[in-house]
């Protein structure tokens, strides 16, 4: 009998770092951090591409992000103490960056000639010519 209550003894645990912090039913902080953006695109070959004549053409347009672009992300964390051995945590964070969109038409002369009958949305860069916006 004296054994087993040596070992029950021996399971109560105490809080060994930050109790004043760690014992609140809800508690705060904040992370900071970097991180690296990829994008990876798969190419689907040959694109039928109508112009604004109404003609329409089979042309090879690939999209690449030729480089990786570093960002920065800030969040906000919180717990939140439903038991003694049980917490609820969220971390909602924003991530800040941007990304670098080269479109390429294979099927025109010149490594970076654009199509002007491309359409490609105002928020990608186009890595070719200024004469395609």
């Amino acid at each position: 009998m004296l054994a087993f209550n040596l070992a029950a003894t021996a399971q109560q645990r105490t809080v060994q770092n930050r109790p004043y912090t760690d014992l609140r039913p809800f508690h705060f902080g904040i992370s900071v951090g970097t991180h690296a953006q990829d994008l990876e695109f798969v190419n689907r070959g040959e694109q039928t591409v109508v112009a604004e004549d109404g003609t329409s053409s089979k042309q090879t347009i690939t999209t690449d992000q030729d480089r990786w672009d570093m960002g920065f992300n800030v969040g906000v964390l919180g717990e939140m103490r439903l038991s003694e051995h049980f917490q609820l945590r969220v971390a909602p964070t924003m991530y800040f960056g941007s990304r670098h969109i080269v479109l390429l038409n294979h099927s025109v002369v010149g490594p970076n000639f654009c199509s002007p009958s491309l359409q490609h949305p105002p928020s990608l860069h186009h890595g070719g010519t200024d004469s395609c916006h």
